[in-house]
């Protein structure tokens, strides 16, 4: 094996790695909360999914999975509190 495929490899290698790391942490693939096998199967192609769709706004803004995860979540907790707040009749100005 030569130098270059041996880059070619370790990069090929690396790029799985990667991809691994984002879907485990970045959509929980790997936290279940069901025990049977269509749950299961449903879980993994949503979360497969999801990271498609992240990948895919990683690459178009240039941005960290992480900094849209950051971003994703501001926005649901600012919706929620917005709700929560509605639902009590809390003013928020």
């Amino acid at each position: 094996m030569t130098f270059e495929e041996f880059q070619e490899v370790k990069n090929a290698f690396w790029r799985i790695e990667e991809f691994h790391r984002g879907v485990k942490q970045c959509c929980n693939i790997e936290n279940f909360f069901v025990r049977r096998r269509f749950p299961i199967l449903g879980h993994i192609s949503l979360s497969m999914r999801a990271f498609f769709i992240l990948e895919k706004i990683r690459i178009d803004k240039e941005i960290s999975w992480y900094e849209i995860r950051r971003k994703l979540n501001r926005i649901s907790v600012g919706n929620a509190i917005i709700t929560l707040c509605k639902e009590i009749g809390l003013s928020l100005i």
